[in-house]
């Protein structure tokens, strides 16, 4: 592996053969990283994810015990993180891409070959299958299910499991702010409409 200057590598941690860690980056305790991967400027790979409990006094933060293993043939971008797990592992499969500003949480795993464009985030414990394509800005709830061959159009915001391939998108389209005011407010009415529907077809 090459390592650029001021990288920090913690205790444990084991990177391949041919992997390349550009200036600035920080791989933390015990994770492992596969052969031919790039880790470029600003990397964290490894620090602790989100996890915390609610008490009377404020919040009590929970050790996160587990590792960060990434594949091989892995490209991960300036200024992403990925978390460690709290108790199992955070894992990116073979041949994923990962471009720069990305948030990836705690206990999440990226199927092979999968591609994330930048700004997107992940929630803790989501899978995403392979060959999946999230496009940029994307936002990924919690602990949910992505099947494989699944794309996501850019600034989606996914809040359910997605069971089967295909293009899904979420969120309105830009448009001139005069329409979109038009626009929104009529949204604002369909519940109303649509009890009024309801009464006119039920005494029918």
């Amino acid at each position: 592996a090459t390592v650029g200057a001021n990288t920090f590598i913690g205790r444990g941690t084991e990177i391949g053969a041919s992997t390349q860690v550009y200036p600035n980056a920080t791989i933390h305790h015990n994770c492992q990283i596969g052969k031919c991967c790039t880790l470029h400027s600003g990397t964290i790979i490894g620090d602790d994810g989100f996890g915390f409990a609610e008490h009377r006094h404020g919040w009590k933060k929970i050790p996160q015990i587990g590792r960060v293993v990434i594949g091989n043939h892995v490209d991960i971008g300036s200024n992403t993180t990925v978390d460690r797990g709290a108790l199992g592992d955070t894992v990116i499969e073979d041949n994923v891409i990962i471009d720069n500003l990305v948030q990836i949480a705690h206990n999440v795993r990226i199927g092979a070959n999968t591609a994330m464009a930048g700004c997107s985030a992940v929630a803790g414990s989501t899978i995403i299958g392979r060959n999946c394509r999230i496009a940029g800005g994307v936002r990924i709830s919690g602990h949910l299910t992505i099947a494989d061959d699944v794309f996501l159009t850019a600034a989606s915001v996914v809040y359910r499991s997605i069971k089967k391939p295909g293009s899904y998108s979420s969120g309105v389209p830009l448009e001139e702010t005069r329409f979109w005011r038009r626009n929104y407010n009529r949204i604002k009415q369909l519940d109303k409409i649509a009890k009024r529907l309801f009464e006119i077809e039920k005494n029918k």
